[in-house]
């Protein structure tokens, strides 16, 4: 627990997970079922930073194909919640969806407050990598609701945060950030709180607020560019996302170089997107359109694999602007996508992104 509480206190610092590594190394000599599962429960939460990745990927395995017999329905939960988090991370959206359907029934069976919400949560999640956008704020409602009848409504406002992105994507930005600012009136801001604030920010257009954040963020890390830096991966790919929108040229080249090591494929349970899609957008406004090209082509690749839906629109809408403004010979494959993301748009509700695309046909026609 101190190691976690470093980990979420201050992001970046390595001594959290240091401390979370102690635990893990003497959890594995006791042999105690229900110490082991609960320690490397908070490993896998705290070692979220790129460097871990592999080592994360093999732990959950090893959990999930673990016999469940004797552990703890509460910890259990937290396991299984955890290895749906990290499957998605790389991309197995299968086995994510497994543990998700175990999750549910345990949390049903059991009636255990917290894994009502966290199986809840995941419901909304999924809603959003289906492009079922409108009903993720709909389960994020019932979730703060059913929080407060079950006495725990700070713990559902936190996992409640990470639906928000659904906002965004239905041009609610500023509710979003009205979320975020009022979940953080009585606690001091911690490491999701900034990361969500930052992305706010950032798509309401104030991006000014925005660079003040990524200096503070990404630029004023001691570690950053090194295995020391310990940000959450999820979070920099936030933050990428936010330097890209505010232009802000050099967190986007540090944290370009830094999510280009990770194995993951996207953001998981707490960010739900493509990372391919933001290092494409980074490159390109890093003058590179080769290379943004190609991190483009990764991410429609992993959408379609995936059936993530709002992402495989947003990428062939980035990637019809890239091919417009760099490949004008290319003018019939842009168009080819930029109609394919105005429809799923228009299905998924997407206003903001689908006036963008609906300017560039605006501007082709004239």
């Amino acid at each position: 627990m101190l190691g976690l509480g470093e980990r979420y206190r201050f992001g970046s610092s390595p001594e959290g997970v240091a401390i979370l590594n102690r635990a893990l190394n003497l959890a594995r000599r006791l042999g105690d079922t229900d110490t082991y599962w609960s320690v490397a429960t908070y490993w896998l939460v705290g070692a979220d930073a790129p460097q871990h990745d592999q080592q994360r990927l093999r732990l959950v395995e090893e959990l999930a194909d673990k016999s469940r017999h004797g552990v703890p329905c509460l910890i259990l939960g937290w396991v299984l919640y955890i290895a749906a988090h990290i499957f998605l991370e790389f991309g197995q959206r299968r086995r994510a969806e497994d543990v998700m359907a175990e999750l549910k029934t345990l949390a049903e069976r059991s009636e255990q407050p917290n894994l009502l919400i966290l199986s809840m949560m995941s419901d909304a999640i999924m809603a959003i990598w289906d492009g079922r956008l409108e009903e993720a704020p709909t389960i994020r409602r019932r979730m703060l609701s059913r929080g407060e009848q079950l006495g725990i409504l700070e713990f559902a406002g936190v996992w409640a945060y990470f639906i928000l992105p659904a906002r965004v994507h239905l041009g609610e930005a500023r509710r979003a950030l009205e979320s975020v600012l009022q979940g953080t009136t009585n606690r001091s801001q911690n490491a999701v709180d900034g990361a969500m604030h930052l992305y706010c920010l950032a798509h309401l257009g104030r991006c000014d607020e925005a660079t003040n954040e990524l200096e503070r963020l990404v630029l004023a890390r001691p570690n950053i560019g090194t295995d020391e830096d310990e940000t959450f991966g999820w979070a920099d790919i936030m933050s990428l996302e936010a330097a890209v929108l505010a232009e802000h040229r050099r967190p986007a080249e540090l944290l370009l170089r830094r999510l280009s090591d990770s194995s993951c494929v996207t953001g998981g349970l707490w960010f739900p997107t493509c990372k391919s899609r933001h290092m494409g957008a980074a490159a390109v406004s890093l003058g590179r359109p080769d290379e943004g090209r190609k991190h483009y082509q990764k991410a429609i690749e992993d959408c379609t694999e995936m059936r993530f839906r709002p992402e495989l629109a947003l990428t062939r809408l980035q990637l019809a602007e890239l091919l417009l403004e760099h490949y004008p010979a290319e003018k019939k494959e842009a168009l080819d996508h930029l109609d394919f993301a105005i429809k799923e748009f228009q299905d998924m509700k997407m206003q903001p992104s689908l006036e963008r695309a609906l300017r560039h046909k605006e501007i082709l026609k004239a």
